[in-house]
């Protein structure tokens, strides 16, 4: 339970203040917790309707397919339907009767996890009530509602730069081969406040400033809504990535970089309690510690792509393993377990190594000899 920690919870208070913590902590228990039972329910009896992946194909008015090397869609792809609704705070779609269209926001297998958590989130950033609007209890204000031509979702559900970079970016690989199957011009919908990050790598891939609209809307209403399907973690995928973004990374020329540990120093949990030691430790073996959020895309693209080794807690600052070149990875977890940097590291051919870290409260503590024992087994492995 350590999303519920009284230490990350003060941690809120300290960055964002009383009353955005205590709001976060509840929309956090609602998404996880509350919102199950209701959501079940709300589906089972029909007052929710789920689109799934093959129903919104078979309704589809034009399917592009986005093929891979091999030269096989594999799921890949972008379809149009006569009229929808998208929600820019979190890229959820609806169709023309507010059906709901799971696609937007997650694979198949867990979409009803994520639709209702996107509900719940929308909610609580907005300043309209999606979810009395999906159950008939009110109907949104024509106000805050804009009306728009050919247009996409291109928001993660979560403003975290994993969810974008990896589950979001690709999707506009698919939207430009739809483009390219249709003759048809798409508009991109984001967020209407971004992070650096979101905006620099829009530019970096350079989709067009004219197709992309920042929502100024609560809700926009489209005359064709065009759905990119959910991204597989897949190498194909990730190399597209790559290709697209490494030519605008800085310093790449250097024939080898540091070996680089990144610090969660500034962040709300999974600090490394420790970190003094961990950081001396690593000194020794020629590493330099890394703060990410400090960097830009670019210069961050540049350290993975020049790194030998990389040490680092579970976190979004691993995401750019994905522009690793012949690099070994050792990943830190305390309480939270997740395997996302794992199936990167496969997909890439990187050598992933995890050491499981005693857990204290939101944060963890390293074992200063078994680092030591994982980082120069993996530079005897780098010499060989």
């Amino acid at each position: 339970m350590s999303d519920l920690s009284a230490r990350k919870f003060s941690r809120k208070v300290d960055a964002d203040g009383v009353k955005p913590a205590i709001i976060d902590a509840i929309e956090l228990i609602a998404r996880k917790y509350a919102s199950k039972p209701a959501f079940n329910i709300l589906t089972s009896v029909g007052i929710l309707t789920l689109v799934s992946r093959d129903d919104l194909i078979g309704r589809a008015s034009n399917v592009s397919q986005s093929f891979n090397s091999a030269g096989g869609g594999q799921n890949r792809f972008a379809a149009s339907l006569e009229g929808g609704y998208l929600l820019p705070t979190t890229g959820l779609s609806f169709t023309e009767d507010w059906e709901i269209i799971s696609e937007s926001v997650s694979n198949p297998d867990l979409s009803n996890l994520f639709v209702r958590e996107a509900i719940v989130r929308h909610d609580r950033l907005s300043d309209v009530n999606i979810s009395t609007e999906l159950v008939g209890l009110s109907h949104i204000p024509s106000k805050h509602i804009k009306d728009a031509g050919t247009i996409a979702p291109l928001s993660p559900r979560y403003y975290n730069y994993y969810h974008w970079m990896v589950q979001t970016l690709p999707r506009l690989r698919y939207l430009r081969d739809y483009e390219r199957q249709t003759d048809e011009e798409v508009t991109i919908i984001l967020p209407p406040e971004n992070p650096p990050w979101m905006e620099e790598t829009i530019e970096m891939i350079g989709w067009p400033e004219r197709k992309i609209e920042r929502g100024t809307h609560s809700v926009y209403h489209a005359s064709k809504l065009v759905i990119p399907s959910y991204p597989p973690v897949h190498e194909q995928e990730l190399r597209w990535l790559r290709e697209q973004l490494l030519p605008h990374a800085d310093d790449l020329d250097q024939d080898s970089g540091p070996n680089i540990f990144i610090s969660r120093s500034n962040a709300i949990e999974r600090r490394i309690v420790n970190e003094d030691s961990v950081v001396k430790c690593l000194e020794e073996e020629r590493f330099s510690k890394q703060n990410l959020e400090h960097n830009s895309v670019s210069e961050n693209i540049a350290l993975f792509n020049n790194a030998d080794i990389v040490v680092g807690a579970h976190g979004a600052g691993l995401t750019d393993l994905v522009f690793a070149d012949d690099c070994k990875v050792i990943e830190l977890f305390g309480s939270k377990v997740k395997w996302h940097y794992r199936r990167l590291s496969e997909e890439l051919d990187i050598d992933y190594e995890c050491i499981h870290c005693e857990p204290e409260s939101a944060d963890l503590v390293v074992d200063i000899d078994k680092l030591k024992t994982a980082v120069q087994s993996c530079k005897s492995a780098t010499n060989e």
